[in-house]
C-alpha cells in the first residue's frame, strides 16, 4: 500500500457526480492497493486487514461532501460504506430508466446551444442509463445524437450515412461534433 498523498485533487461526491466520482474514487483506490479490501474483503482480518480497511474507509468518507456523511454515518467497512453509496446513487428500477428515457428522446440541439454542451448532455445522460442496467449499442447511440441535431448538420448526417455501421461509433461521431464546433 502506498503511503504517499495524491499530487492531485479527488472529487467529493455531492450526489449530482456519482459516476465521475466512483470512476476517479476507484482509480485512486487502485493506485493505492485498496480495492480488494473494499471489493472483496476477507471474512478475517489481518492488522494488515485493518490497515487497509481504516485507509480505504477514510479515504472514501473524505471525498463525500457534508451533505453525503448521513449515508455512511457509523459504518465502520469500506465494503459497506462504499455499498452504501452506490445504492444510494445507481437507479437500476424499471422506473428509474423509463425518467431517464422520458429526457434522452425529446432532446434537440437547440437553437444558440452549444454542440458541445448538448453531446455532454447525451453522454451524461447515457451514462446514467448504463448506470440504471440499460445499455444502448454504440450504433443506437450515434443514431440517438444525429436525429437530436438540427437541420444544420444534415451534411454531417449524410456523411455518417455512407460511414461502414461498425466504425460508426460515439467516439468518431464526437470527434466529427467537436471538430466542427473548434471551426464554427
Amino acid at each position: 500500500m502506498a503511503a504517499s498523498a495524491p499530487n492531485f485533487q479527488l472529487p467529493r461526491l455531492n450526489g449530482q457526480n456519482f459516476l465521475a466520482w466512483e470512476v476517479k474514487l476507484c482509480m485512486f483506490l487502485m493506485q493505492q492497493d485498496l480495492c480488494e479490501i473494499v471489493n472483496n474483503p476477507p471474512a478475517c482480518f489481518t492488522n494488515e486487514d485493518v490497515k487497509k480497511n481504516q485507509c480505504a474507509l477514510s479515504t472514501i468518507i473524505l471525498c463525500l461532501e457534508d451533505s453525503q456523511l448521513p449515508l455512511v454515518h457509523k459504518l465502520e467497512s469500506a465494503q459497506r460504506c462504499w455499498r452504501a453509496l452506490w445504492t444510494a446513487y445507481v437507479r437500476n428500477t424499471m422506473s428509474s430508466q423509463v425518467i431517464l428515457m422520458r429526457q434522452l428522446y425529446p432532446m434537440w440541439l437547440e437553437a444558440r446551444q452549444s454542440v458541445i454542451k448538448h453531446l455532454n448532455k447525451m453522454m451524461n445522460l447515457f451514462s446514467q442509463l448504463k448506470e440504471a442496467r440499460f445499455e444502448f449499442t454504440e450504433l443506437h447511440k450515434v443514431f440517438i445524437v444525429l436525429q437530436t441535431l438540427d437541420a444544420s448538420y444534415s451534411v454531417l448526417v449524410t456523411t455518417m450515412e455512407s460511414i461502414l455501421k461498425d466504425r460508426l461509433t460515439m467516439a468518431y461521431l464526437s470527434g466529427c461534433l467537436r471538430g466542427g464546433a473548434e471551426e464554427g
